[in-house]
């Protein structure tokens, strides 16, 4: 027997927050990405599934840092103040940081 525990996500469509079946809980929780340049907001309308809060805020650091790579390979100024925001499905925010911090310099670089 499966049990799922379910609820409106993005544009109604229903987001999976867990599934349990008779091999025990599998995670599957949706997260989003969400973009704040200055006064702008580039919000995640689709969003991502990931097992945990950690795997979540580890691909949103390595997607910081590739939005970085392409501005400077496309030869832009990289907006340093810039931040990713990170939510849950459940509109919980597991974590915020500027693009500089993606970066995760030792300290005096």
């Amino acid at each position: 027997m499966m049990e799922a525990r379910w609820f409106a996500g993005v544009k109604g469509r229903p987001s999976v927050v867990w599934r349990r079946d008779h091999a025990g809980v599998f995670l599957l929780m949706r997260y989003f990405f969400n973009i704040e340049r200055g006064r702008h907001r580039l919000q995640d309308l689709e969003g991502g599934e990931f097992n945990s809060d950690v795997d979540a805020l580890t691909e949103a650091r390595l997607v910081a840092r590739e939005i970085i790579g392409r501005e400077l390979l496309a030869g832009k100024a990289v907006e340093w103040r810039s931040r990713l925001e990170v939510l849950r499905s459940d509109h919980a925010i597991i974590g915020s940081f500027s693009f500089l911090e993606a970066l995760a310099l030792p300290h005096g670089c």
